[in-house]
């Protein structure tokens, strides 16, 4: 029984509150509606804003995505509202220098077996290139074939196969879905 009580209570406060917010909006727009039928508030109100502002074309076009704009605030709060604690933290920690240094620290510990993989890759590449310039050898018939019986190049080139075989397999379902 009390918590039936207790949640009508909130229904109520929630019911209540929907109730203001939808009067505060209605309030907002007859403001706006009538400001924008009053000619002569309109033009004193321009005429200020004239020379605070850069030139303000007010036209229909204006206006309705002002009024559009407004319809759309209350959308626009909560995803500010939702994206708010985010930036604070990210504002916190730039601006604590010991949580950037770890954050950093952090970082390039993460992206470390990447970049050793990377270098390890780009040296490889270098060191054939190196060799390849040394080799003055011509490449004939019979060394493709000797190549060919390699475990490293049977396994390139299965892989290379199998990818052709992926790309495909995906651009055909593609066309399926496309279809």
């Amino acid at each position: 029984m009390e918590q039936e009580k207790g949640s009508r209570v909130d229904m109520e406060s929630q019911t209540d509150w929907r109730m203001d917010y939808v009067a505060s909006l209605e309030n907002t727009l007859d403001f706006f509606s009538s400001l924008a039928s009053d000619k002569d508030s309109l033009n004193y109100l321009l005429n200020g804003l004239k020379q605070d502002l850069p030139k303000l074309e007010l036209n229909d076009e204006t206006l309705s995505a002002a009024v559009t704009l407004m319809n759309k605030l209350p959308k626009l709060v909560r995803y500010i509202e939702a994206v708010e604690p985010f930036l604070d933290f990210a504002s916190g920690v730039l601006a604590d220098e010991t949580s950037l240094r770890y954050l950093t620290t952090e970082m390039g510990r993460m992206t470390e077996p990447v970049q050793s993989t990377l270098d390890q890759g780009k040296s490889l590449l270098e060191e054939a290139k190196r060799r390849a310039k040394k080799d003055g050898t011509q490449i004939g018939v019979f060394t493709l074939v000797k190549l060919l019986r390699s475990p490293t190049v049977q396994t390139s080139i299965k892989v290379a196969k199998s990818a052709l075989e992926v790309i495909d397999e995906k651009k055909q379902a593609t066309r399926q879905t496309t279809a």
